[in-house]
């Protein structure tokens, strides 16, 4: 019987989406494999599914930009990985990680945080993955949804009418209101067929404690310099909500190379671990 839930999730019934430049996929540098999405929160700063990079090491895994994985706009090497120092991989909870690239990018303005959310708000989902459970991965995707859902670390959401499948995982659920859109949460993990629910870890509750450190600790640091004393790809500790500032994010050029997810990473995926 196919899990309920799988690790890894492309949107269904959604569009080509050329103009979210702040969501990239993590994969090979050919593109011809894309394992997850991300989304940029700053030049040197991408957020994602901790499952998505869990046992992975900061070289065994590239960021790309642009509308196809394929066809880059511009790919970078990973220099550093962090997982929320809370995430717990049988519950799901706080499946979020960061990643520095290696060099600084350009990158569109865009915002985080906004109002409170509340069920029956509409959103809209950003991912590489597949638009059905027969499709492949590696066009960026995005296609609306409404939260069915809403506690203190996650939203759950139905299709309206799209829903995140496989490879959308660490994608970009933003909230759709009067006053624009924001980045509110990452895509987690969803219905093994693509058709019933998704969940998004939110980021306010991580903001102070975790993102916001990462990514001034980051933005500071030289181009293809790593701080010392080099922190722990896993570190400890604890995190607590607190309020979150708007972040400007961006997107656009870098090089570099990759290994494949490793074989263990590849087989915890395929006997349906938490996750898109």
């Amino acid at each position: 019987m196919e899990p309920l839930e799988r690790r890894a999730l492309a949107i269904t019934s959604g569009s080509a989406s050329p103009d979210d430049r702040d969501v990239v996929a993590l994969g090979a540098p050919s593109g011809a494999h894309v394992e997850c999405s991300g989304v940029l929160l700053s030049p040197r700063v991408a957020v994602t599914a901790a499952h998505c990079v869990l046992g992975v090491k900061a070289e065994g895994v590239a960021v790309l930009g642009g509308a196809e994985a394929s066809r880059p706009e511009w790919l970078s090497a990973v220099q550093a990985v962090r997982l929320h120092p809370a995430y717990d991989p049988e519950t799901r909870e706080n499946d979020l990680a960061l990643v520095r690239l290696a060099r600084q990018v350009e990158a569109m303005p865009g915002q985080v945080g906004g109002p409170s959310l509340e069920a029956g708000q509409r959103g809209r989902i950003v991912g590489f993955g597949k638009p059905s459970v027969d499709g492949e991965t590696g066009q960026r995707r995005s296609g609306t949804v409404r939260f069915q859902r809403v506690d203190g670390h996650t939203v759950t959401y139905v299709g309206d009418p799209s829903l995140s499948c496989a490879g959308d995982s660490g994608g970009a659920l933003r909230l759709v209101s009067e006053a624009g859109e924001r980045l509110v949460g990452i895509v987690r993990s969803g219905s093994a067929d693509c058709t019933g629910f998704g969940v998004a870890t939110l980021l306010e509750p991580s903001w102070a404690d975790f993102i916001a450190p990462f990514v001034a600790e980051a933005d500071g640091t030289p181009e293809g310099e790593v701080p010392t004393p080099a922190e722990p790809r896993v570190p400890t500790g604890g995190c607590t909500s607190a309020p979150w500032p708007a972040l400007l994010w961006l997107s656009a050029a870098v090089v570099a190379r990759l290994r494949p997810p490793s074989a263990s990473h590849r087989a915890r995926r395929a006997r349906g671990a938490p996750g898109r």
